[in-house]
């Protein structure tokens, strides 16, 4: 996993002037720097599973609307057009093209 530096932390914190004291400021940047990393490539590491997780979800909704039509209701609609979107937000196109 990466990490940065406290060089480099510091070095953002003069570019974008985030904080203007020494060492105190520079371990808390450092630290929420290097968390947010680690996250990030969490979510990054993660996230085919989630996108296949969501293909099958809006598969399911869209076999029991098709099977069980009085089943389908405003719910559905709603989770199956955001995962819809969802799905070609991530696959680069915009949803319905």
């Amino acid at each position: 996993m990466s990490k940065i530096t406290k060089t480099q932390v510091r070095e953002l914190n003069e570019k974008h002037g985030y904080f203007e004291f020494g060492d105190a400021q520079g371990d808390v940047s450092l630290d929420f720097a290097n968390d947010a990393i680690e996250k990030y490539l969490a979510m990054r590491e993660a996230a085919p599973d989630m996108y296949e997780a969501l293909m099958d979800a809006r598969s399911a909704l869209r076999y029991i609307r098709e099977s069980h039509g009085e089943l389908y209701g405003v719910g559905f609609d709603r989770v199956e057009s955001r995962s819809t979107a969802a799905l070609a937000k991530a696959d680069g196109k915009e949803a319905g093209k």
